[in-house]
């Protein structure tokens, strides 16, 4: 199953109501974005259980800080990511190493 959430209603709550939706149990794929692109989110989706089969994660826009890429690093719910999608153009080098190295062959 697949998500695409783009809408300029969805926002942070939102998005933390859609991650208490058993629906996302097999979600694989998931495109958040840029309206909901903050840290906020970020550690919103790395807390989700629910998210364990998630496979490839998109995040667009450019609003994710060091804190929002630190929590998707330290996810233990985000360990099967095929794919991290993300437009880290602020992040420091370190952490977009980290990022590509957790989601297996990750794009930045």
């Amino acid at each position: 199953m697949c998500l695409h959430a783009f809408s300029a209603e969805l926002g942070d709550k939102g998005l933390l109501a859609l991650l208490a939706s058993p629906w996302l149990d097999n979600l694989a794929l998931l495109h958040v974005g840029d309206l909901v692109n903050t840290d906020r989110a970020a550690k919103a989706l790395a807390a989700s259980p629910r998210l364990a089969r998630l496979t490839h994660l998109t995040l667009s826009g450019d609003d994710l800080t060091e804190a929002g890429a630190r929590a998707l690093l330290g996810s233990p719910h985000l360990g099967g990511l095929l794919s991290l999608n993300l437009h880290p153009q602020s992040l420091p080098k370190d952490v977009q190493e980290a990022l590509w190295k957790r989601s297996g062959q990750g794009r930045l």
